[in-house]
């Protein structure tokens, strides 16, 4: 996470950064689990409810030259994963603000791995 103080902007409302900090912890050990085996590098990924970006973290530190599509009916998304990731991340990423009832958007797509990842 990048940290710029000691609040952090979550969803239109500040708090502090330490236990946001401690959760990014927890919630990388638990992706280790769950893709533990499957090679990440390469692979067209999409992120499905991006919220606040662990997931999508997590994800584009491991796709290398692959793509990464996130989709989140929230905008501000992509604001809190920059903050969260930093800027160099964020380039790895198709962003999509959209409602993912409305799938047809992406209905052409092949991804080779589709994350919902919920917490």
């Amino acid at each position: 996470m990048v940290v710029m103080s000691n609040t952090v902007r979550i969803y239109g409302r500040r708090t502090e950064v330490r236990p946001w900090l401690k959760r990014e912890e927890l919630e990388r050990k638990t992706l280790d689990k769950v893709f533990t085996g499957i090679k990440l590098k390469g692979l067209k990924i999409l992120d499905a409810g991006t919220g606040i970006g662990y997931a999508a973290k997590y994800l584009a530190q491991r796709v290398g030259r692959g793509v990464l599509v996130t989709i989140d009916i929230d905008a501000s998304s992509l604001e809190m994963f920059e903050r969260l990731a930093g800027k160099e991340l964020i380039e790895k990423l198709i962003f999509i603000n959209a409602d993912l009832r409305t799938l047809a958007l992406i209905s052409n797509n092949y991804f080779a791995l589709a994350c919902l990842y919920y917490t």
